[in-house]
């Protein structure tokens, strides 16, 4: 059966049977549900939950690992292994377990951890398939019988998640800092306390091989955060003061802390395990999920997915924050840092998110949507993402996910396979413009002067910059100074960065011949090209023309160095060098999620490849189960060999569409040059200042002269 809540209440009953329709899709897409509800007020950003639910054909009593349903879906294989399953849901004993395996044959589940409350018989068993708010929800009457009729739009949290703006600097982190720190600065938790926030040392003790922390002031939430280490190898545990202990957590349903911890090899730790410690010592554990480096994590730990040390701990009588790890050799104070430590419920989490491939030296984010820049970030690394049912922020690589089935000329767990060749959005060669970043390589100018000139232009804004001078012979490394940063008599040259110009400082007006030679790492507006030349080689020979199709140039500002540009640009061309091939089909098997790599082999068509899938929709087949699920995949690994194979061999069952050709592009770099002008009036001393409350005035006496940070003042009186 199908249930669905609006607000925690139960409105099934008033759900039109058939209507109901869900869409999972990756990345910038939201995943929406769409049903018709009638005699049943349905406000606008309402939370909506939709649920599959069966039932225990046997008690099941705290401490064992199994459960028996009335049916397990065999056909659909709705339970499978990892499937999140809530026992006891709203009630005084619910829980959260997770499938192990099957036994198709007793409709017996076994769970991962032993059950930690008694479950009745006939009490039923959860599973979500959907989660989100309400967008609109259009209301008519049906004719004149005063029945209402809702037709509900519901889009999944990423529409929370959009509440507001990123507006920060990421400097010198991965992606999975980025996004925990857009997490924790731009979404807000429904409710938070602070049950420690690390500004001091008051209270925290140590145990076996722990290093008595000191204060750093890398801190995320105030001045300071806390330093962790050990002093050789073993276990070591540091154990927080919960400020307003003891404190009641019964209206939060996880505790979240900022851990740093650098990027230690493997050998350095092996396991961290962070607790809650009641009044009488008992505790909720957590061993897993929690990341480690490098940079900052935002780990989030949730009551439902704790274990029990000493059996029943309380929520009501939180005392301590405990965090412990198992060194394998010492660690210094500085390699290890927590901060902020919380209860907060509601809000989203980061569980899902992984590392990344790119280190972005500095990216900014301008009044941008945090799924936007989300987005781009994806992008960059070559990655999905999207905001599960759970509020939690899944960031991955395609090939980190595997979908539960695959499909073959010989399965029969699909129909209606359809598959299409498409170069719509084929690229091979890809160019990205970013912002500007120093060279590499030392960049050497030369200027042979004309015996008047005392100012010279630089080719481009400098790094490093060394003045030589050659009157004669050889060349003379000269003194160098900033404009307006140091008096002129200071140095035998000053420089201008932003106007990139250089001119005589101290140094006397050089003769006609003399040769200043300027040595710098020069800045450089990032320009990259990146092509596939496979994909060229093999579209010249089926196609036309060079074979070369351009996408369009991607222009970023916020890349800043050749890395990142190149990095970019083969992101792209990696999914889009090759024909892209689409796969449709349906399906009643359960399991299937946007993101997931499925395998389809089909030897009559030469297909043996892996497939992402983009789109699963979900329609209701019948009243109860199974539900029917169109599927929507592709394909950018797709092998050049089988693409000419498929050329070759393809009939009516498969198409290609070649219609739309992607537009070619032709880089222009476009130069401005801007200019000011200035006019300056000069006068002479003596200068002065009048007081009303004095009798006389000062008469200010500038006398030039001494050090770069040297000025010289004389204050006289004059009647």
């Amino acid at each position: 059966m199908i249930r669905t809540y609006v607000n925690d209440t139960d409105i099934t009953s008033s759900v039109e049977y058939g209507s109901l329709q869900i869409t999972d899709q990756l990345n910038n897409r939201r995943n929406t549900a769409k049903f018709r509800a009638f005699d049943t007020t349905i406000s606008e950003a309402q939370v909506v939950e939709i649920f599959r639910w069966a039932k225990l054909t046997a008690s099941a009593t705290a401490g064992t690992s199994s459960i028996i349903v009335d049916d397990i879906f065999e056909q659909s294989q709705f339970f499978y292994t990892g499937r999140k399953i809530l026992i006891g849901y709203r009630g005084s004993n619910e829980e959260v377990v997770y499938v192990q395996s099957v036994n198709y044959g007793t409709n017996t589940i076994t769970i991962v951890w032993t059950l930690r409350e008694t479950h009745a018989i006939w009490e039923m068993i959860w599973c979500e398939i959907f989660a989100g708010v309400t967008l609109k929800n259009p209301v008519e009457e049906i004719g004149k019988s005063d029945t209402r009729s809702y037709s509900v739009d519901v889009a999944d949290f990423s529409a929370m998640l959009d509440q507001k703006v990123v507006v920060d600097t990421y400097e010198d982190m991965y992606a999975r800092e980025i996004i925990w720190r857009i997490v924790y600065q731009f979404t807000t938790d429904d409710t938070r306390t602070d049950l420690n926030e690390c500004e001091v040392l008051t209270g925290i003790t140590t145990s076996w091989v722990a290093i008595t922390p000191t204060l750093s002031t890398d801190a995320i939430y105030k001045i300071n955060s806390i330093n962790l280490g050990a002093s050789g190898a073993w276990v070591a545990t540091y154990r927080f003061p919960i400020t307003w202990s003891p404190v009641d957590l019964t209206l939060y349903n996880r505790i979240r802390a900022w851990i740093k911890i650098m990027d230690l090899p493997d050998s350095f730790i092996s396991s961290i395990t962070c607790r809650i410690i009641d009044g009488t010592w008992k505790k909720f554990e957590w061993n897993d999920g929690i990341i480690s480096g490098p940079g900052w994590s935002y780990d989030s730990f949730d009551f439902t997915r704790a274990k029990w040390i000493g059996w029943t701990p309380s929520k009501i009588t939180a005392t301590y924050f405990e965090i412990e790890f198992v060194a394998l050799q010492a660690i210094s104070l500085w390699d290890i840092k927590i901060d902020r430590i919380s209860a907060t419920s509601g809000g989203f989490t980061i569980r899902g998110v992984t590392k990344g491939n790119i280190l972005f030296k500095d990216v900014r984010a301008q009044y941008k949507k945090p799924s936007t820049f989300i987005e781009s970030l994806a992008k960059n690394n070559g990655f999905f993402w999207y905001v599960s049912t759970e509020r939690d922020v899944q960031f991955f690589a395609s090939e980190d996910r595997i979908a539960p089935m695959v499909v073959t000329d010989t399965s029969t767990n699909f129909n209606k396979l359809k598959i299409t060749a498409d170069i719509t959005n084929l690229k091979n060669r890809q160019t990205v413009r970013g912002g500007q970043a120093p060279d590499s390589n030392l960049y050497e100018q030369f200027h042979v002067c004309d015996g008047e000139e005392t100012s010279y232009r630089l080719d481009y804004p400098p790094k490093w910059l060394n003045i030589y001078v050659d009157t004669g012979g050889w060349f003379v490394l000269k003194t160098l100074g900033v404009e307006n940063l140091v008096p002129d008599s200071s140095v035998e040259f000053v420089f201008n960065f932003s106007e990139k110009t250089l001119r005589n400082g101290s140094i006397a007006t050089l003769s006609a011949g003399s040769v200043i030679k300027m040595e710098y790492y020069p800045y450089k507006d990032i320009r990259v090209q990146i092509r596939n030349q496979a994909s060229i080689d093999l579209m010249k020979s089926l196609l036309w023309g060079d074979g070369i199709f351009d996408g369009a140039v991607i222009s970023d500002a916020s890349i800043k160095t050749f890395d990142e540009g190149r990095s970019r640009a083969r992101a792209e061309i990696n999914a889009y060098a090759n024909p892209i091939l689409s796969g449709n089909f349906e399906t009643e098997m359960d399991g299937l999620e946007a993101g997931q790599i499925i395998h389809i082999t089909y030897p009559l068509f030469s297909i043996d490849s892996d497939f992402v899938i983009q789109k699963v929709d979900t329609k209701q087949k019948t009243i109860d189960w199974p539900m029917l699920y169109s599927v929507s995949c592709w394909s950018s690994m797709y092998g050049l060999t089988e693409f000419f194979q498929y050329l070759l061999k393809r009939d009516g069952a498969w198409s290609i569409d070649v219609a739309e050709i992607v537009d070619v592009v032709q880089t222009i770099d476009e130069t401005l040059i801007f200019s000011d002008a200035y006019i300056f009036k000069k006068k002479s001393p003596p200068f002065y200042v009048h007081s009303r409350n004095l009798p006389y005035d000062i008469n200010l006496n500038f006398t030039e002269g001494g050090t770069a940070n040297d000025a010289y003042v004389g204050f006289s009186q004059v009647a």
